[in-house]
Parts: structure tokens; C-alpha cells; sequence
């Protein structure tokens, strides 16, 4: 019915948000001289985002893709493109405290320390 293409409609608005959000945090918090206070709300999450930011590292760290609405597949996002995407966000003030305040903020440092752990070991 049409309550299960709204939803479908706002997973794939959702995922568009997430790589626009994504490529803009890259571009612009990626130099070196970039201050977060020169772009105001362009590089700082909502509150929907921190929980959508989580799951995906944890999609990559899994390899595994997204099912239902907004889906993606495995191959979609590296894993160290998403960890760089993550340094550049967490780099907004704004940012941190909002993971900080949040339930998603542990379950980031928990996703964190999995990917220290797993790569740190390799060659």
C-alpha cells in the first residue's frame, strides 16, 4: 500500500542525505586550514543522522549490505572511506557533543574499537 512506499521513499531520502552529508563533511572538513565555524549547519548532524552514521559503519565492518528501505549493497561504501567521512564529522564541536549525548555515541566507540582492533593486528 502506499504507507510502505512512503517508507520506502523516505529510506532512499534518508540514504541521499547520508552521502550528501558524507561528501560535503569530506570536502569540506578534510583540509588541513578548515574551521567547522566557516559553514555553520552544512557539516552538523541531526539528531535521525548520528543513528543512520552508526549502522552503516557497522554495515562495513560487517560487510554486510542493508536490507529494506534506503538498502545498499555491501560494495557500496568502503570502510576506509567511511572511517575518514566519520574523522572529518566528528572534527564539528557540534557534532561530538550531539554523539556524546547520545545513545549512538557508545555504540560509535564500541564500532570504533572493533575496526582498531581487527586492522591494527595486520601486516
Amino acid at each position: 500500500g502506499g504507507g510502505e512506499e512512503g517508507d520506502e521513499e523516505l529510506g532512499r531520502t534518508s540514504l541521499q542525505c547520508l552521502k550528501a552529508r558524507m561528501t560535503l563533511s569530506y570536502l569540506i572538513l578534510s583540509s588541513e586550514d578548515s574551521s567547522p565555524s566557516k559553514y555553520g549547519s552544512a557539516t552538523t548532524l541531526g539528531d535521525h543522522e548520528t543513528f543512520t552514521f552508526v549502522d552503516l559503519l557497522s554495515h562495513c565492518l560487517q560487510g554486510r549490505a542493508k536490507e529494506g528501505s534506503g538498502a545498499y549493497s555491501a560494495a557500496t561504501f568502503s570502510l576506509k572511506g567511511v572511517l575518514h567521512v566519520i574523522k572529518c564529522i566528528m572534527f564539528e564541536p557540534r557534532n561530538r557533543k550531539l554523539f556524546a549525548s547520545s545513545s549512538n555515541g557508545s555504540r560509535l566507540n564500541t564500532l570504533l574499537l572493533k575496526a582498531i582492533a581487527r586492522y591494527s593486528v595486520l601486516d
